[in-house]
């Protein structure tokens, strides 16, 4: 583990501490969560932007290899659970928008079905 003395804008510090008892953390774990979000952000851009050069660079371009993982998952059937019904809103959207969260008294998310 490292240390680091952060200076921050007394609005922006508050913000955070008012985050922080809202989800029930310490600010500590707060700002290691935002940089460790950040920092997997910046690292999945980079993941597709090399991926996407590959892709360009290939005989055709990108649109050859966009058909070809096309064709070839079109003949894959979705795994089990990730079909789409017939109404076409998939089981797992259905499965959310029948739940609300409500916080409790003591701070903690609980679900309950509408």
């Amino acid at each position: 583990m490292s240390n680091f003395a952060l200076r921050l804008p007394d609005s922006l510090f508050e913000r955070a501490r008012i985050l922080a008892e809202r989800d029930n953390c310490s600010l500590n774990q707060l700002f290691a969560v935002a940089i460790a979000e950040k920092i997997a952000t910046i690292d999945a851009e980079a993941f597709f932007a090399e991926r996407t050069a590959r892709a360009a660079a290939q005989p055709g371009g990108m649109m050859r290899a966009l058909n070809a993982a096309w064709k070839h998952n079109a003949s894959v059937a979705p795994m089990a659970g990730d079909e789409l019904p017939a109404s076409g809103v998939h089981r797992a959207q259905e499965e959310r928008a029948t739940y609300v969260v409500k916080k409790s008294p003591t701070k903690a998310a609980t679900k309950r079905k509408v």
